[in-house]
This record gives structure tokens, C-alpha cells and sequence, in this order.
């Protein structure tokens, strides 16, 4: 083979690995609201549609939507008549037909609040102790949204998108300078 020709297999290797760590860390990073790819690329494992969404401000607050982009519960949101607020949502796990939500509320206490479909459109909430959610965290898959653990992600999806970025500039000037000289 010639130069030319491991140059371009190498830029062309280089440019598919840097798009699959961009996906599978943008995939990873859709569980927590935070992808830069639209949710329709993602089939998300949560029961019943419901999708995740971070507004990537300074102050991340994490939601969970329902199949029409409604709110289903978040920070600032309080339940019933009670004064207590969502402060910020820790975690939640999910399973085939329910969601945990782990989250502190106003007065500073961890609560865990369960999300479990009636029906197709109804929506319930019910609230555990954190006694009894000890148990049934085995029973979910959990996603933590603690920054500290996923800043690798977001680390890799950066850099997989500057390799990304390098290769199609390295190839569109090759390809410029290539055309410029006939």
C-alpha cells in the first residue's frame, strides 16, 4: 500500500472510532438529559416512553417527561398539599412498570418517590422511607446523576468530537488542495 493510502485508512479509522465513542458516550449520557443528539437516535429503557431532560445551565436541573414532553416530576415541583420541594433529584431507578426517584427535598431530607402507571395515561406517585427503598433499590436499574461520576463521560464525548472535528478538516483539505492543483 502506499502512503497516501495509510494515511487515509488511517484518518478513516481514526474518524469511526472517535464516532462510536461519541455515540455510545452520548447514548450513556441520554439517561441523565444531557445528549447533544436528538432523543429520537436513543431507545431509552424507561418504562412507558418517559424520557430525561437537563437544561444544561449553570445550575442542572433534571427532569423527567412523559411521551409528550410534559413534565412528569423535577426540581422546584411539590406534591400534593404538601410545602415540601424538590431540591434536586439524586438518582432514580427504573424497572419494567414503575420508576424510584431518589431526591432531597426542602428541609434537606433524602426522600424516594415512586412513579407507577394505573394505566397507559395515568401516572401515580407513591412516597417510600428510605428504610423500605433500601430493599427495593435491588429491584431497579439505577442512574446516578452525581457529576463526579460521569464527568469521564463527558470528558470522552468531548474529545471524540475534537477527533471528529480533525479528521473531516485533515480530509476536506486534502481533498481541497487535491482539486486546487488540477
Amino acid at each position: 500500500m502506499t502512503k497516501i493510502t495509510i494515511k487515509y485508512l488511517f484518518f478513516i479509522i481514526l474518524f469511526i472510532t472517535s464516532a462510536y465513542c461519541f455515540i455510545t458516550s452520548d447514548y450513556q449520557l441520554s439517561y441523565l438529559g444531557d445528549n447533544i443528539l436528538p432523543n429520537r437516535f436513543y431507545t431509552l429503557n424507561i418504562p412507558y416512553g418517559i424520557k430525561t431532560y437537563s437544561n444544561n445551565s449553570y445550575f442542572r436541573n433534571f427532569y423527567l417527561l412523559d411521551i409528550n414532553n410534559f413534565p412528569i416530576i423535577g426540581e422546584g415541583y411539590k406534591f400534593g398539599n404538601s410545602d415540601l420541594e424538590i431540591i434536586k433529584i439524586k438518582s432514580y431507578g427504573y424497572n419494567d412498570s414503575e420508576i424510584l426517584v431518589r431526591y432531597c427535598d426542602s428541609l434537606n431530607m433524602i426522600r424516594f418517590k415512586e412513579l407507577y402507571f394505573i394505566n397507559s395515561k395515568e401516572i401515580s406517585f407513591r412516597e417510600h422511607e428510605v428504610k423500605d427503598s433500601i430493599s427495593l433499590k435491588e429491584l431497579y436499574t439505577w442512574i446516578d446523576l452525581d457529576e463526579k461520576d460521569t464527568s469521564g463521560l463527558y470528558f470522552d464525548r468531548f474529545i471524540s468530537m475534537i477527533f471528529i472535528f480533525l479528521c473531516i478538516v485533515y480530509l476536506v483539505l486534502k481533498v481541497w488542495f487535491k482539486v486546487r492543483r488540477i
